[in-house]
């Protein structure tokens, strides 16, 4: 009795501090899904001055705030793409920024994720067009 394989799912991560795009390749058929990191990008928020606030006769700098906030924030923001890739055999990472480093260190840590990943690549701004080829040549389809 001949038993039906599963055809594998190759997947490719594009990723900045704005929005991830995900590009997975299963028996030729091609999908694409956009996941936006909700990152806070500034400290400054309407009706703070520059350095902080006054409470009383404190001042408060929220810098520190920020910073946690904007660390919880990618943490998720990491967590949302590693959902939506889970189900793939083979894993391909490109950007502009650091945030594919942590992304990455996150698959690295994962043992369910850890072989899966096949590479990274530093990739500047690119259209949605370039992204889809530069995964079929990274898995050469």
């Amino acid at each position: 009795m001949k038993t039906l394989q599963k055809s594998k799912i190759q997947t490719g991560i594009w990723l900045d501090g704005k929005k991830a795009l995900i590009i997975s390749f299963q028996n030729g058929e091609e999908t694409l899904n956009d996941i936006h990191s909700g990152i806070e990008d500034k400290t400054h928020h309407h009706g703070q001055s520059k350095t902080g606030t006054f409470m009383g006769s404190h001042h408060v700098n929220d810098e520190r705030k920020f910073e946690e906030r904007k660390k919880h924030q990618t943490d998720v923001y990491l967590n949302e793409i590693l959902e939506k890739v889970n189900a793939s055999d083979e894993l391909f990472i490109m950007g502009p920024s650091e945030l594919k480093l942590h992304l990455k260190s996150k698959i690295e840590d994962d043992p369910h994720l850890r072989d899966k990943f096949k590479g990274m690549e530093a990739a500047d701004y690119i259209t949605t067009n370039q992204c889809v080829a530069k995964v079929k040549e990274f898995f050469a389809l």
